[in-house]
């Protein structure tokens, strides 16, 4: 069984376990996957699927770092960080 099938199956055990966070997720990354093959108009191997989730991963880490970053500053130091008066 390949890596995507096995990601399609678990969407469908979200679905019937009614696991909305779980169910967007395998969701959002099978987009991912089927943009990637359209794009490249191939079938994506195992390691090329790794690749797609490893990315996600780092795009993610980075969200939330960038998230977590703005709210412990606050947005009063930022503004008066660019020369801005608060």
């Amino acid at each position: 069984m390949t890596l995507k099938a096995r990601i399609t199956e678990d969407m469908k055990n979200a679905m019937r376990a009614k696991d909305a966070a779980r169910l967007s997720t395998i969701r959002m990354l099978l987009a991912a996957i089927k943009q990637r093959e359209v794009d490249e108009r191939i079938e994506l191997t195992d390691a090329d699927v790794l690749a797609v989730i490893e990315k996600m991963i780092k795009q993610r880490k980075r969200l939330d770092r960038a998230v977590r970053g703005r709210t412990t500053r606050g947005p009063r130091r930022h503004r008066a960080r660019r020369g801005r008066r608060c």
